[in-house]
């Protein structure tokens, strides 16, 4: 992989938040981990909202979890049902065989049946949806967290929050360029419809949003506690984040109409959109659990037991049977 990019842009820093902040890791000191490579459970299911169809739903959850310093693991759940919350027919969870020292944000890609994740430790890899066919992209001084892929560039972009960057490079590993400098502590990445791309810094309690080349970068919310993962759904116009134990949303054009819509979570890190259920998924470190909700902050559901769960992407597939 290539070096930085020497000129990477600048931003002033904002004021810090006067609410004590929290690592960008989430690893609480106080809680025992049980080993990650323990598979997720899924608990009893409350009655399906949505009637049985002729549809065969299959959800995919990926996940990476463990405590930094004990291991990690990078892990893939299948829930396969007949109704689309309904109770599942057949499970199968899978620990991924890569070699992480502190699995990080990941990015599932269902059109190349691939997948993105961080490396804690440094290090970009990509694997096919089964763990197969690893590859390490990038490997460089640093500690990358979350992570995003653009559709339209087919790049990858990257937050590393001990370099205080956001990257961008090609998914073959080329290219690797510093586009923001200066933000410490950056948690996470998303792009905002090909044109932007927001990111996150818990220490600083701010999230920043950017044009795809690191042009014309501002602040564009400030956080209530520490803002950590990010979501975006198009069709609602809303970003979504975690924010410690709370989840938000407001536009996503113009950062108005900041509404909590979740709370009561130990200690979230990355969340997700499934796109097919337009539901809300969260990764709660602390709890040791994913749960999903309605893009309100309704129906809050337990939908997985995983021990520390860092980041999650979900997807469904629609099959007839």
């Amino acid at each position: 992989p290539r070096a930085p990019s020497p000129e990477p842009s600048i931003l002033p820093l904002p004021a810090p938040s006067a609410t004590p902040s929290i690592a960008p890791s989430g690893a609480p000191s106080t809680i025992p981990s049980p080993a990650p490579s323990v598979f997720p459970s899924i608990p009893p299911s409350p009655e399906p909202t949505i009637r049985p169809t002729a549809d065969m739903y299959e959800r995919q959850f990926y996940m990476t979890a463990g405590t930094q310093g004990q291991g990690s693991a990078v892990m893939r759940y299948k829930v396969r049902s007949n109704d689309i919350y309904g109770e599942s027919t057949a499970d199968e969870g899978h620990e991924i065989p890569v070699d992480t020292v502190s699995a990080m944000g990941l990015h599932v890609r269902p059109d190349a049946g691939v997948m993105y994740f961080a490396d804690q430790e440094s290090r970009i890899f990509e694997t096919d949806l089964a763990g197969r066919n690893v590859t390490t992209l990038f490997e460089y001084s640093g500690s990358p967290s979350g992570i995003d892929y653009d559709s339209d560039t087919k790049k990858l972009y990257w937050a590393d929050y001990e370099q205080d960057t956001i990257y961008r490079g090609d998914v073959n590993g080329a290219n690797q360029v510093a586009l923001i400098t200066g933000i410490e502590d950056v948690f996470d990445v998303k792009i905002h419809s090909g044109h932007r791309f927001f990111f996150s810094s818990p220490k600083l309690n701010a999230i920043y949003v950017a044009d795809l080349d690191g042009g014309n970068a501002e602040l564009f919310i400030r956080g209530v506690s520490s803002t950590r993962g990010i979501a975006v759904h198009a069709n609602s116009g809303r970003i979504f984040w975690a924010d410690h134990t709370e989840v938000y949303s407001a536009n996503f054009t113009t950062g108005k109409d900041r509404t909590p819509i979740a709370s009561g979570f130990g200690s979230l890190l990355f969340i997700d959109l499934d796109k097919v259920t337009d539901k809300l998924y969260v990764a709660d470190y602390q709890d040791n659990a994913i749960y999903s909700m309605e893009l309100d902050g309704s129906d809050v559901r337990r939908v997985l037991n995983v021990t520390s769960p860092r980041a999650v992407c979900v997807y469904t597939n629609v099959t007839k049977h």
